[in-house]
């Protein structure tokens, strides 16, 4: 899967905030991360052992994450641009 974002420092947050789901992962299954300036691309590789229902499963996960994610970060950039203009009119 590979996600574009509006700058490298979103991005790179994304990356950053998911690495720790990426530890315990299901035997058998390999999740691999790279992020290129603005974009972020995760692979999954699955092996025999591996269910499809536990692959869609964590493809759902990691799509409900970046939602969350990129949320989060949509609120906290426009709290921050509340806070300064309001700075500003004081």
């Amino acid at each position: 899967m590979r996600f574009s974002f509006r700058d490298a420092k979103i991005a790179d947050s994304v990356y950053t905030a998911l690495l720790p789901d990426n530890v315990r992962i299901p035997k058998g299954m390999e999740i691999d991360q790279k992020r290129d300036d603005s974009c972020l691309e995760v692979n999954v590789q699955i092996g025999s052992g591996v269910s499809l229902e536990t692959l869609i499963s964590t493809l759902d996960e990691f799509l409900s994450h970046i939602t969350s994610i990129t949320h989060t970060l949509d609120k906290t950039e426009e709290l921050n641009d509340r806070h300064k203009n309001s700075e500003r009119l004081a």
